[in-house]
């Protein structure tokens, strides 16, 4: 059977089947096969617009699903959750005789006074090589998150940064954002 992109019109042997988002000036809403090409362009076209998935593979636009302005309401010892629901946290799955983690120890809920956060998107951070990680919000200072690890160097040294909510979950790997002890360095 002879399928044709639905983009750009050429027979393609292995097609890619989408899901466009509703309201899409340029393409009908539902299943297309696409090329790999066409997919790509599509996929960052979308995003670019601001629609996301849920874990339901329905299309949403970021600012529906209320990422991109919310408040800390709460810091517990292991994560930090703002006024959405959504969870932000680290993960290192640890072998043996090996620990990895983001210190919320000497954050209050007053270092979050009257700041506002975008995690609809990747920007919501600061990567800090060798310490940590800084929370950028959209007014006022940053809010500086150091990051611990003990390791003999026999097992790894990962660590995530974890934002879940209710239908998605994204991590980022923050492995050079902490300080190291136990490697005899």
């Amino acid at each position: 059977m002879l399928v044709v992109c639905y983009v750009c019109g050429k027979e393609i042997k292995k097609a890619i089947r989408v899901v466009l988002p509703p309201k899409d000036a340029r393409y009908k809403q539902g299943f297309r096969d696409v090329c790999e090409k066409c997919y790509e362009s599509i996929m960052a076209i979308i995003a670019k617009r601001g629609y996301v998935r849920d874990t339901n593979g329905v299309w949403k636009l970021r600012a529906a699903m209320g990422l991109n302005k919310v408040k800390v309401v709460s810091i517990g010892d292991e994560s930090i959750t703002f006024d959405n629901g959504v969870v932000l946290y680290s993960k290192h799955d640890s072998e043996c005789c090996e620990s990895h983690y983001l210190s919320l120890a000497d954050l209050t809920i007053a270092d979050f006074e009257g700041l506002e956060f975008d995690i609809s998107n990747d920007n919501f951070f600061e990567r800090i090589d060798g310490y940590g990680i800084a929370l950028k919000p959209l007014n006022g200072h940053p809010v500086r998150i150091p990051g611990y690890g003990y390791n003999n160097g026999y097992y790894s040294s990962q660590l995530d940064l974890i934002l879940k909510g209710d239908g998605f979950e994204k991590v980022y790997d923050i492995s050079d954002c902490q300080v190291i002890e136990g490697l005899g360095i």
